[in-house]
């Protein structure tokens, strides 16, 4: 019974994933630097419990845990983007053909 109830709750917690959400464009990120991105015209930061995104032309990304589960994922438009995290930890980042590891 216990088993059963438990894997109740792991699925309801995987079927979660978390969403991109527009930022000011005018926003400055605070001495921050952005991580290395091969994607010609994007910029990643992590701040503070957010994963930013910032870019120029439409792309596709997605973030899955350390263990390759989708966190999150979208197609941006050009503008600035973030996703809160709700645990610290270890993330992979994928943009377009660019994939990063993104530490909180």
């Amino acid at each position: 019974m216990t088993v059963m109830f438990l894997a109740s709750v792991f699925t309801n917690i995987e079927a979660r994933t978390l969403s991109w959400e527009i930022v000011d464009s005018a926003g400055q990120f605070s001495q921050q630097v952005s991580l290395p991105s091969d994607e010609p015209g994007v910029e990643i930061y992590a701040e503070r419990g957010y994963i930013y995104v910032r870019t120029d032309h439409e792309i596709p990304v997605s973030v899955y845990s350390i263990l390759g589960q989708l966190v999150g994922s979208g197609v941006l438009q050009p503008g600035l983007y973030r996703m809160p995290m709700n645990a610290k930890g270890i993330y992979i980042l994928r943009a377009g053909m660019s994939t990063l590891r993104v530490t909180l």
